[in-house]
């Protein structure tokens, strides 16, 4: 099951962006979708994927880091839909392959939004493992 840890870096209005209607994720899933909000509407942000979690206490500028950081992260941009602070949210939907090796291996998330009122210029999610199973 998804599993989240540390801390969310809260933005504007003390609004911290969180994960919100994360589906379990099961191999070949065509459609697996995970939401997150409370994040500054409007606002320009990125989703972070990885093969591992930073050590705990992991920062930047001040924003919590949660992934390793690994040769393998990739950030993808986005905008944030809704208005002000903590109204922002998104949803992604990707297809999950349907390969038997993925059964038990994972990734970790992250949501890093740009907004000046957060410490270091970024609100943040926590991290979010997934840990892929085979139904």
């Amino acid at each position: 099951m998804p599993e989240t840890y540390g801390p969310a870096n809260p933005g504007t209005g003390g609004a911290a962006p969180r994960w919100v209607a994360v589906e379990p994720p099961v191999v070949g899933n065509p459609n697996l979708a995970l939401a997150i909000d409370r994040g500054l509407g409007g606002a320009f942000a990125f989703l972070g994927l990885d093969v591992g979690r930073a050590a705990p206490g992991t920062d930047v500028g001040g924003v919590p880091i949660h992934l390793a950081l690994s040769p393998a992260v990739r950030f993808f941009p986005f905008p944030l839909l809704g208005t002000g602070a903590g109204g922002g949210w998104t949803s992604f939907a990707a297809a999950v392959p349907d390969q038997p090796a993925l059964d038990g291996a994972s990734i970790d998330l992250q949501v890093l939004i740009a907004d000046a009122a957060a410490p270091g210029g970024f609100s943040s999610t926590p991290g979010l493992e997934l840990t892929f199973f085979d139904a």
